[in-house]
């Protein structure tokens, strides 16, 4: 009973396919739902690249120097950067935008300073900021033929030679800005 609800869970809550998962199955091999292991994947990617990232502006903003914590906000960068494009983009590219997306939020540290923000958790550096970039790489990078691996989406970006994807990622970053900036 405890294998059949671990099965249910698994397939209907995670949109996950566990026909080839070995202990859940008889081991036959199973080609469909192929986007959501893309986007499982690609989040680890990113998160990892995230803290690499961090990490590496931190080394050379305090000549040698780096810590956990600059790690584990690396982490949530390239979370926050992928989370657009998890189930749009390949493996290698969803490493870079978690790098990028890391590097442009701990390059704009001081951002609190500037806007003269009083807020310790850096949540719009993170976050907002993070966001943004993620969108807009999302824009550039998306590839159709991962996206049409659902059998229902084609979202070609830049790299596919499609660039009108861009604009649509910016006025979308540029509408959720005027909407958070004027009613929150």
């Amino acid at each position: 009973m405890v294998r059949i609800q671990r099965r249910l869970c698994l397939e209907r809550h995670y949109s996950l396919d566990v026909s080839s998962f070995p202990p859940l199955s008889t081991l036959r091999p199973s080609h469909t739902n192929t986007q959501p292991r893309y986007a499982a994947f690609n989040t680890n990617v990113a998160a990892s690249t995230g803290a690499i990232g961090w990490v590496l502006v931190d080394y050379i903003r305090t000549r040698g120097r780096f810590s956990v914590v600059g790690a584990c906000e690396g982490v949530i960068a390239g979370l926050v950067g992928i989370t657009p494009a998890a189930g749009y983009v390949s493996l290698w590219l969803a490493a870079l935008i978690g790098f990028l997306t890391a590097v442009v939020c701990a390059s704009l540290q001081d951002l609190n300073k500037w806007l003269r923000i009083d807020e310790g958790l850096y949540v719009f550096n993170l976050h907002g900021i993070g966001g943004m970039v993620g969108s807009f790489l999302t824009g550039i990078f998306a590839e159709q033929a991962i996206s049409a691996l659902d059998g229902a989406s084609l979202y070609p970006g830049r790299i596919n030679g499609v660039g009108v994807q861009v604009g649509k990622q910016f006025a979308e970053i540029t509408a959720i800005s005027l909407y958070s900036f004027s009613v929150s």
